[in-house]
């Protein structure tokens, strides 16, 4: 597991010797932070953040599951795929020669809208009572040709991968 801990990655020796570098993604509602890490020793090499440029569709969440709602659930996973992207290439640039940022495991950790948003998926659900998420579980995506990312799972509307993420990376799930 890569889990993004204050700056480090936490159990980074289960990539050792699958992996030298992994990149980790926090998309947030106002900001996409993106580190690139040495697996060897769990160290930042690099990070950069952007903001969430769905931001054009509401500055909250709430707002952004209404514009999904109302028809824009392209749009809104397509923008922050793009930021997504940006960040990517950004880190990439980074990367020693001979490593490309398509071989690399990237793990991304967001709160379930957010999530349903870049997966493209409806928030209809994410709406009224009983709050069910159209998936909770772990995505593997392609956000462009040969780059793949790996999305946490979700435990339910209000408990998402973000939360998740820092479930594994304090360990609390072996507690």
């Amino acid at each position: 597991k890569v889990v993004m801990a204050r700056s480090k990655i936490t159990d980074y020796g289960a990539l050792d010797g699958v992996c030298e570098y992994a990149v980790a993604i926090d998309l947030g509602t106002t900001s996409i932070a993106v580190e690139l890490f040495d697996c060897l020793d769990g160290d930042v090499i690099y990070a950069t953040v952007t903001e969430n440029h769905q931001s054009m569709y509401g500055v909250d969440v709430e707002s952004r599951i209404d514009s999904s709602i109302r028809g824009r659930q392209y749009d809104l996973s397509a923008i922050v795929i793009r930021d997504i992207l940006s960040c990517l290439e950004d880190v990439s640039r980074k990367l020693p020669d001979g490593v490309n940022i398509e071989e690399l495991p990237i793990v991304l950790a967001g709160n379930t809208a957010m999530i349903h948003m870049l997966c493209n998926m409806s928030c209809a659900g994410l709406v009224d009572y009983p709050y069910k998420p159209q998936d909770l579980s772990g995505q593997e995506i392609e956000l462009d040709d040969g780059i793949f990312v790996t999305t946490f799972p979700a435990i339910s509307a209000f408990i998402g991968g973000d939360i998740v993420s820092s479930i594994y990376a304090l360990d609390i799930d072996r507690s």
